[in-house]
């Protein structure tokens, strides 16, 4: 029994299994025992061998951790078809790990096969772990191991601080640091799972190439020469190679670029490095050529210069010398931290000779300081000097200096206009010691009173003192200062008893008489003088003169002698001009005596023959048919046997000339009558006025002629200048707006163009902190531009000017242009040119308008109206010409309901003056007076926002120009212009 229990126990497995076969299983994903990050595997497998005539129906599989399995009773296994032989299993969602493939074979008989495994399988889709350490070795150099706990692992690590790659340096043995850095790296395992980025800052001191320097420390000050004193100096680097492995170094000096290696035994040389700071940079190499990391920087400083040293009372250098009021206490200051020795007695001190200075010194007198500094290196500087001088005296007593153009009486001083004064005083130490001064009758101050040049416009009581620049101060001076303007009153004569006046002449009966001169003057009765001329010329301060009241003795000939004075009080204000004529003639003339001739010109006379162009001849005792004979120079003789015709010279040449004459009645001769005169018929040139046409404060005025032989008068009030104006003779000052007229009158009476300059004072409007004079010019943009056409009430005229013709053309028709009531507006003019072109200009015009034609075939159009005329002319190439003529000063009135104005004045195309829109409901009235001097005046005006058209004023010779615009009670404007009597020709 055994033996056949043990037979079945034998065949009974073969018996179970016999009906399927050995399923061969493979991937095309995994392999076994090998590591994968896939996330799907792929199984395959040969369908088995089935015994005896069994049928494979279906598979029963399993993908697990576990390495056996029994799939038959297993309830978790999975079915698939007897039919495949491959399958695909997501193992994504699977933890890192080693897992197995199971797969069973089952028949139609529900028979099975025998479990067969695949694997194991390992997922790894982790990443990597490194570790490092770092070692300090040798001269504190760090050696650096990195490993990983997992095999078959590839670590690549940095040590620039770039990102790590699988390019980088890959690690197989421990490296070594010679420099602080930061270790970044990654590992890579044999699946392809690459780490995150480790890394790790490593500190390395390393000192085995660490360059440094022997014989100065950072920031240390040094001499690299002895030429100013200094006791050490270090004309050489050296490198310290001690204490470490260097061999080699380079090196810079401040921004240079680095040297070649050197040798360590090597210094460096900077004895030529100049004064100031300076940094040496080194990089050191040792023995493995380890270059130095980061440079060796040391910083310090070069002198070889000597301290420089200033002695100082409170903030007040001293320099050479000071001078102060009082006792001081001086002090020294130097430019850097050194030793000063003094000494006061003349002798010169030395680093080891003199007074240590510690502190203030207290100075009581004058006394001379020498001394001398030297810094912690010993640069020493030369001896210096200063002296510090107590002054306790004042200045001399203060004088005014600008007394030549003034009168000195009774202790005053009297100018004749306002004027600029200047002190002078001395000191024994400051050069220009001050003047405080007052004129309103208080005692002036250092701390209240003004100082420098005083302007006096009205007679004062002049205050003053003298301040050195210490204070020492002289006592009070007091001086009246008189402003005498007015002249002298119209100077008087008075002749001998044997003249008789007879038709303005004054006829003598010797020929030698007496004149006594004078003139009355209120500030200085006793001091006029009294210029005359003998000949009828205007006197000047070159003329002959006397005093007031004195007897001039004058010689008389036939001949009528003018004489022409003035008086001149001490300051020059002159009078008016006095003037007689005289004549000697003996009371008992008979019909005997010897016939004569009288002359109008008197002899040595200088005359303009423009003026007088003509010499009259009276023969005396001619009786009935009287004859002269005349001959100019040295020409022959020519007979003029009408006594009553003058003898001609307005065709002579400026210059000397003669004139002899000789009257016969046919019985008796005259002695001959010869006189010599000089003509001169050129004026000068007009004056120059130089000064600052707007200014501020005041402008300086000074006039110029290049005329010896003329003399500049002026006005300051618009007047015209005449002989009896002021008399230029020295530059003066202009404080208000002034209209400054100036002529040239010669010797002989020739006067030059009148010279006119407006000086206007600059006004800063109020709540305006913008003083700039160029304000003046601004451009308000709401004016209204100039128009070329007239507008005196809305309706009078307009030019319409049509464009420019060629000057060939003609008018060639003439129509009148009426209004719908028939009434006359103008003209219509056709004008042709050569080519037969046509174009028509219209003109309209007013009622009272003459219209006259011209031969060169223009058309005149006169307007009328008030006291003041213009005529417009239109040429034959249509172009205009306008021209307005002033009869009796006149103005034009422009009516309107007005409710507000703009009025602007140009002057040369710049604004002169605005003025803002006027209210007429405000009742008042307003005037803008606006005077110009200039070539081109515009006027621009605005009523109730709509333009009204005025023309431009343009002037020959820069003529002064009023424009005087009112607002008047009745809304209307006048416009009135002023301008000389010899301007009728003003163009608009």
């Amino acid at each position: 029994m055994l033996r056949l229990i043990f037979y079945i126990s034998f065949i009974l497995p073969i018996a179970l299994f016999a009906g399927v076969g050995t399923i061969e299983i493979s991937s095309t994903t995994h392999e076994v025992n090998v590591a994968s990050k896939a996330t799907s595997l792929i199984v395959n497998w040969i369908k088995p061998t089935m015994t005896d005539e069994d049928v494979l129906q279906k598979y029963l599989w399993k993908f697990d951790s576990n390495s056996t399995s029994n799939l038959e009773s297993d309830s978790d296994a999975k079915e698939i078809s007897e039919s495949a032989t491959t399958l695909t299993i997501d193992i994504s969602d699977y933890a890192d790990g080693t897992y197995y493939f199971h797969i069973l074979g089952v028949t139609d008989q529900g028979d099975t096969g025998v479990d067969e495994t695949f694997g194991k399988i390992i997922i790894d889709r982790t990443a990597p772990i490194v570790s490092i350490t770092d070692t300090e070795i040798d001269y504190q150099a760090v050696e650096v191991s990195l490993s990983s706990p997992e095999n078959n692992v590839k670590i690549y690590y940095t040590t620039d601080n770039s990102e790590p790659t699988t390019s980088s340096n890959l690690y197989s043995e421990p490296f070594k640091l010679y420099f602080s850095t930061t270790v970044k790296f990654i590992a890579v395992d044999s699946t392809g799972n690459i780490s995150d980025v480790f890394e790790k800052s490593i500190t390395v001191n390393y000192t085995g190439n660490i360059a440094k320097i022997s014989n100065i420390s950072n920031n240390q000050k040094i001499a690299t020469s002895s030429e100013n004193g200094a006791d050490t100096i270090t004309p050489k680097l050296i490198i310290d190679s001690s204490s470490n492995d260097i061999q080699q170094y380079k090196y810079r000096l401040d921004a240079s670029t680095y040297s070649d290696l050197i040798s360590v035994e090597t210094d460096i040389d900077i004895i030529n490095l100049t004064d100031g700071e300076h940094t040496i940079y080194i990089k050191g190499v040792d023995s493995l050529d380890n270059l130095q990391a980061e440079e060796t920087a040391v910083t310090f400083t070069v002198d070889n210069t000597a301290p420089t040293t200033k002695m100082y009372v409170g903030n007040i250098a001293v320099g050479n010398e000071a001078i102060f009021g009082e006792n001081v206490e001086a002090t020294f200051v130097s430019d850097e931290n050194s030793t000063v020795r003094y000494l006061t007695d003349g002798g010169t001190p030395t680093k080891t000779y003199g007074t240590t200075y510690d502190d203030g010194i207290a100075v009581v007198e004058t006394t001379e300081f020498k001394f001398i500094s030297y810094d912690s290196l010993g640069n020493i500087g030369t001896v210096s000097t200063s002296k510090i001088i107590i002054d306790r005296t004042p200045p001399t007593l203060p004088e005014i200096t600008d007394i030549n153009s003034s009168a000195e009486y009774n202790d005053d001083l009297i100018f004749n206009q306002p004027t600029t004064l200047n002190f002078s005083t001395t000191d024994n130490y400051s050069e220009n010691p001050k003047v405080y001064w007052t004129t309103d009758g208080t005692a002036p101050s250092i701390l209240t009173s003004q100082s420098g040049s005083v302007e006096i416009s009205k007679s004062s009581t002049l205050q003053f003192f003298a301040v050195d620049e210490v204070n020492n101060s002289t006592e009070i001076v007091s001086q009246n200062i008189i402003i005498d303007q007015n002249p002298p009153n119209s100077p008087s004569f008075i002749l001998s008893n044997d003249c008789i006046l007879s038709d303005g002449v004054y006829t003598c009966s010797s020929q030698e008489v007496n004149v006594q001169l004078s003139a009355i003057d209120s500030e200085t009765p006793d001091i006029v003088n009294i210029y005359y001329t003998q000949n009828g010329e205007i006197p000047t301060s070159s003329s002959e003169n006397i005093s007031n009241e004195q007897n001039v003795t004058l010689l008389l000939t036939s001949n009528e002698k003018t004489i022409k004075f003035v008086a001149v009080d001490k300051v020059g204000n002159r009078s008016e001009i006095g003037s007689f004529t005289l004549k000697y003639a003996p009371t008992e003339l008979n019909d005997l005596l010897q016939i004569s001739t009288s002359l109008s010109l008197a002899d040595g006379t200088f005359i303009n023959n423009q003026n007088i162009k003509e010499i009259n001849v009276t023969i005396i005792n001619g009786g009935e048919s009287p004859i002269y004979y005349f001959k100019i120079d040295d020409n022959n003789f020519t007979t003029q046997n009408d006594p009553t015709q003058s003898i001609s010279i307005s065709d002579l040449n400026d210059g000397n000339h003669s004139l002899t004459v000789i009257s016969s009645n046919g019985e008796i001769n005259s002695t001959e009558n010869k006189i010599y005169f000089y003509i001169d018929s050129i004026a000068p040139n007009k004056p120059e006025i130089n000064a600052s046409q707007v200014f501020v404060e005041k402008t300086l005025v000074s006039m110029f002629v290049d005329d010896e032989n003329s003399t500049i008068y002026y006005s300051v009030n618009g007047a015209e200048p005449n002989e009896l104006s002021l008399i230029y003779t020295s530059p003066f000052e202009i404080s208000t707006t002034t209209t400054l007229k100036a002529i040239a009158i010669d010797k002989v009476g020739n006067k030059s163009d009148v010279t006119t300059l407006i000086l206007m004072k600059y006004i800063a409007p109020e709540n305006s902190s913008d003083s700039n004079l160029t304000d003046l010019n601004s451009t308000d943009n709401n004016i209204s531009s100039v128009e070329n056409n007239v507008t005196i009430d809305e309706n009078i005229t307009e030019n319409n000017i049509s464009d420019e013709i060629e000057d060939d053309s003609n008018i060639v028709d003439i129509q009148p242009v009426v209004d719908e009531n028939n009434n006359t507006l103008g003209e219509e003019l056709t004008v042709e040119n050569g080519k037969g072109e046509s174009k028509k200009v219209v003109v309209k015009v007013p009622e009272n308008t003459e219209t006259l034609d011209n031969q060169d075939g223009s058309r005149k159009y006169i307007f009328t109206s008030n006291e003041y005329y213009q005529d417009v002319t239109v040429a034959p190439n249509g172009g205009i010409d306008a021209n307005l003529s002033n009869n009796s000063g006149g103005g034009v009135i422009v009516n309107s309901e007005l409710e507000s104005v703009d009025i602007q004045i140009e002057e040369n195309n710049i604004i002169l003056q605005t003025k803002e829109p006027i209210v007429s409901d405000s009742g008042k009235e307003t005037t803008l007076n606006v005077a110009t001097s200039s070539t081109e005046v515009k006027i621009s005006m605005k009523v109730n926002g709509k333009d009204i058209g005025f023309p431009t004023i343009k002037t020959k010779d820069n003529e002064v120009v009023q424009v005087l615009i009112e607002l008047k009670e009745n809304k209307s404007i006048q416009i009135e212009l002023k301008f000389p009597l010899n301007s009728s020709d003003l163009q608009f």
